[in-house]
């Protein structure tokens, strides 16, 4: 059952994903929400921030060298103790490692890295929240159509890169419609379609956000003090911290090289990151 926060949504600043600058530290919002917020949505927020875990933990049992992401809920040095005893709080870490460590990866045809978004996907839809599951249903739909969009311009197998088995993820891997047949049920598909036909990178990801962003506030129409708002809250600092530390040159010289990774070593990104840090 949701719980409405009277205080401190009153006091949380309106957000912009234009903005020039942090309307409120993000340290502050914390102090705020651990101070007011019941541990179990306390948890919620937890549980968004689990992105940044899932690449660190990623990153050490692939011993790749990465520098750590900031952010997330367990340090470097958690993440290390709690891989060697199988003992992190969210069960589908848990099987991550058992799983690597049996060389026995859930979806043999996926990477370790889209194994481990399916994990956390599937997870984040088991939680008590209707506002998360909704949410991170949005966005994998939203990743999978671009995916799907991409790899068919670029002619490669989209089994090896749609996840999911759902029957809306079947059929962007096996449609060659241009709407893969979805358009009727899911027309924000024809949106995102024409905004994936802009040449400019940057812009298409801007638009992108624009669809995350107004989701979010077509979620809470008739919310106002609740959970979800605070939740709300959350995922939009989030997409405008991104767009505040980003520099236009340098994300587009990074979604090049990315593009180009996927179109020479079948290796695609499931995340627009630049800057992790908060």
């Amino acid at each position: 059952m949701s719980r409405n926060y009277y205080y401190l949504v009153a006091g949380l600043p309106d957000l912009a994903l234009d903005m020039k600058k942090h309307p409120m530290p993000w340290a502050q919002f914390m102090e705020l929400a651990n101070e007011q917020l019941v541990p179990a949505d306390l948890y919620l927020i937890r549980c968004i921030f689990l992105r940044h875990d899932n690449q660190n933990i990623l990153n050490a049992l692939l011993k790749t060298g990465k520098p750590f992401i900031e952010g997330g809920n367990y340090s470097a040095d958690e993440i290390e103790e709690k891989i060697k005893q199988q003992s992190f709080r969210e069960s589908y870490l848990n099987k991550l490692v058992q799983a690597y460590r049996e060389e026995t990866p859930p979806n043999t045809s996926l990477s370790w890295e889209d194994n481990l978004i399916e994990l956390y996907f599937n997870f984040m839809q088991n939680l008590p929240n209707s506002f998360i599951r909704e949410w991170y249903r949005f966005n994998f739909l939203l990743q999978n159509i671009r995916v799907a969009i991409t790899v068919r311009k670029q002619k490669l197998n989209p089994s090896q890169f749609i996840l999911g088995n759902d029957e809306l993820s079947q059929q962007l891997k096996k449609s060659t419609l241009r709407d893969f047949g979805l358009g009727d049920e899911y027309p924000i598909i024809e949106k995102i379609i024409s905004i994936l036909e802009t040449d400019n990178l940057l812009e298409q990801e801007f638009d992108l956000d624009q669809l995350r962003w107004r989701y979010i506030d077509e979620l809470n129409t008739h919310n106002y003090f609740s959970t979800e708002v605070v939740l709300g809250f959350v995922l939009k600092y989030e997409i405008m911290d991104r767009w505040l530390k980003l520099d236009p040159a340098v994300g587009q010289k990074l979604f090049e090289e990315l593009i180009a990774r996927l179109k020479n070593s079948y290796e695609f990104p499931k995340e627009f990151a630049i800057n992790e840090r908060r």
